[in-house]
């Protein structure tokens, strides 16, 4: 940093995509405190561990505390005069008398959105699955209602479209640790202006559940192409067939109309792939195919032991 003093900044986060943006800020200079949450049950023996920002603190000897007790948290962070708070990935609502500690353009929250389109806490999958043309970052202050604040500083990148929630959700906090150091420096220096959100324009981007995972060979192909990219780290996606929970680890799209059957039929084997007819007409091909209890298999392997052909339907 080029001024004399370090400058403080509290840090709340919980993920691994908070890290990306813990690690910049720590390469950039700034001093850091961290607050993250306790361990939580994991697995199937619900073994107690610590996020990704906290296991990251302990390896490297970062000053943190947990945010059991916000009392106890909030006497920390006076103790340690920050210059500014910043939020990444942080999944929490912080007490209102921890943020009064800073005045509202140093409260700094890294969204990975064009706010105010998806706020909330699942942004990136909505985009994904909507179809956006294009998704961003913003850095916006941080107030009491959920990503409402002032825009400091936004930008926005084109989609192609293949993009799954493991890439643009690391593209776009990557992104964000860029512009978040921008927008520190822009504070710092008196050069910056509040920009309002249009409330008109906001959308909400609500958490993902289990059964959001869940698709019909009646859906759009396209859109079960999204659910997959959306959902490839958790749910997951997966339907029903002969009685059977199946889960889909890979498929793949195609957009071309098939003027006759019913969605479910098998219309192609194509190597490994498996393509069948969806309920708009286009297709989608079953590449990575997983039963109850069971190992992932190719398309192809998974008809053959349901003992199934080309025309045959995958019907529930």
């Amino acid at each position: 940093m080029s001024s004399e003093r370090k400058k403080r900044v509290v840090f709340f986060g919980n993920s691994d995509l908070s890290l990306i943006v813990l690690k910049k800020l720590i390469y950039e200079g700034f001093s850091v405190l961290v607050i993250t949450s306790p361990d939580k049950p994991k697995g199937r023996g619900l073994q107690l561990l610590p996020n990704d920002v906290k296991k990251f603190c302990v390896e490297n000897k970062i000053l943190f505390f947990e945010d059991e007790n916000w009392e106890i948290v909030k006497t920390e962070i006076q103790s340690f005069s920050p210059d500014f708070f910043v939020v990444a990935s942080y999944g929490k609502i912080i007490p209102e008398r921890i943020l009064s500690l800073l005045p509202s353009e140093r409260r700094l929250n890294v969204h990975p959105s064009l706010l105010p389109r998806w706020r909330g806490p699942a942004p990136v999958q909505w985009t994904i699955l909507s179809g956006d043309e294009e998704a961003g970052c913003t850095i916006c202050t941080l107030e009491k209602k959920v990503d409402s604040g002032y825009i400091l500083v936004q930008e926005k990148i084109k989609l192609s479209g293949d993009e799954d929630f493991c890439y643009l959700s690391e593209k776009l906090f990557g992104l964000g640790s860029d512009l978040i150091c921008r927008a520190i420096e822009m504070v710092e220096y008196g050069n910056f202006t509040l920009t309002e959100q249009d409330e008109s324009m906001a959308s909400w981007a609500r958490a993902i559940k289990k059964e959001d995972g869940f698709f019909s060979f009646k859906d759009r192909a396209e859109y079960i192409w999204r659910k997959m990219r959306a959902f490839c780290r958790w749910p997951k996606i997966y339907t029903k067939i002969n009685g059977e929970i199946i889960k889909i680890h890979e498929l793949f799209f195609k957009n071309k109309k098939v003027s006759e059957g019913e969605p479910g039929k098998i219309v192609d084997i194509e190597g490994d792939i498996v393509w069948v007819i969806c309920g708009d007409g286009s297709q989608i091909g079953l590449s990575k195919v997983q039963r109850p209890g069971r190992s992932i298999v190719s398309g192809r392997d998974f008809i053959n032991g349901l003992r199934m052909k080309i025309g045959d339907i995958l019907s529930p």
